[in-house]
């Protein structure tokens, strides 16, 4: 595992609960206001690059919503979408990043008793999902006169589950054509079909994926090919990472596509503690970077993922379970991680942020990056 070199690190007045990249060099962090304030606050970072290459970061403004204070921050198209207590939330950014106020473009409301734990965008950027509570997660179509339609989708796990539906991303291939997407609840993921009678259940379902007792905290497309519905990575609070094919059997011997808790790759450098984010390089699908409540932020080269495979020879790979970085750079719980928007001269780069307002940023190794590209 290489040496972590000095990281650039900025304190926030705050403690942080997500991170985003807004832009080239621009970054957002929601910030941990209280539960009971109307309004939240969006820190906005900038990174600034002298002509010798030097970096720091800098606090350029705070953007202020008038929502309870966000747990995930997600953009798209120069649109923001928040998910929070009450539902979830698109929001018009102000011009410049100076202090300002978020612009409401549409919000989703879950239910008072919801709580919503997770949203992300659709593949077109004018479908939402969120995920809460025990009501499951909701699919949300955005009009063009801002209002929102939502089709409800109950537990994954097929009976009521006392544990949050902590997680859910969409499944970037699309199963002719619709907006397939993965949802959590507890230890189990399903894949979901709108298109399906919603009482029949998730077309597939990963169950038990993590340790009787946790739950899934995050999941993740690997979005490489078409087989992307049927491919998944996810994190737990029992601090594994996995990743799973459906079209490979189970050790049970079910067949290709039926229910299976066989993961293909299983990482374990956070163990025992809970994985709280683990993010895909947007250009480089081998490229995971991953952070925790141990403190640690990771970056995992997998490219067995990149190719739909378990097995891998490069010689930075972490087929071995075991990291190609990692950085014990923060005191508290590590909340968040994201990737630079790739631009020129970027792209290399990520952020962590922790729980008591510390924001990192890690570069990736030369050898890595070479490895990644020949």
């Amino acid at each position: 595992m290489a040496t972590p070199a000095t990281p650039r690190t900025l304190l926030v007045p705050s403690g942080v609960r997500a991170l985003a990249s807004l832009k080239p060099s621009v970054y957002l962090a929601a910030l941990d206001t209280s539960v009971r304030e109307p309004a939240s606050q969006i820190a906005v970072l900038r990174l600034r690059t002298t002509g010798a290459g030097d970096e720091s970061l800098e606090l350029a403004g705070h953007w202020t919503a008038s929502s309870p204070a966000p747990v995930c921050v997600r953009v798209r198209d120069g649109k923001i979408l928040t998910c929070h207590a009450q539902g979830a939330t698109v929001w018009q950014a102000p011009d410049g990043e100076a202090d300002g106020k978020l612009t409401e473009i549409t919000k989703m409301q879950l239910g008072d008793d919801a709580g919503c734990h997770d949203a992300a965008w659709g593949a077109s950027g004018d479908v939402v999902l969120a995920a809460a509570g025990s009501r499951g997660a909701a699919l949300w179509t955005l009009k063009p006169d801002g209002g929102g339609a939502s089709v409800a989708y109950g537990p994954t796990a097929g009976s009521a589950v006392a544990a949050p539906c902590a997680a859910a991303c969409f499944a970037e291939g699309d199963i002719g054509g619709g907006n397939v997407f993965w949802a959590a609840h507890g230890t189990d993921v399903g894949l979901f079909d709108p298109r399906r009678d919603e009482k029949l259940g998730p077309a597939l379902l990963l169950a038990r994926a993590h340790a009787p007792g946790c739950s899934v905290t995050t999941v993740s497309s690997p979005g490489t090919s078409s087989a992307a519905a049927t491919t998944l990575v996810s994190a737990g609070s029992d601090g594994y990472i996995r990743y799973w094919d459906a079209r490979v059997p189970s050790d049970a011997g079910g067949a290709a596509g039926a229910r299976t808790s066989s993961p293909v790759v299983e990482l374990s450098a956070h163990a025992p503690h809970s994985v709280s984010r683990i993010v895909r390089h947007g250009d480089h699908a081998s490229l995971w970077a991953s952070c925790g409540s141990d403190g640690r932020a990771c970056l995992f080269h997998l490219p067995n993922l990149a190719a739909g495979t378990s097995s891998s020879s490069s010689s930075s790979s972490s087929s071995s379970g075991e990291p190609c970085y990692a950085s014990a750079c923060h005191d508290d719980a590590c909340v968040g991680v994201c990737w630079d928007v790739a631009s020129e001269g970027a792209g290399w780069g990520w952020l962590s942020a922790s729980a008591d307002g510390l924001v990192v940023r890690h570069h990736v190794s030369r050898k890595v990056k070479y490895d990644v590209l020949l």
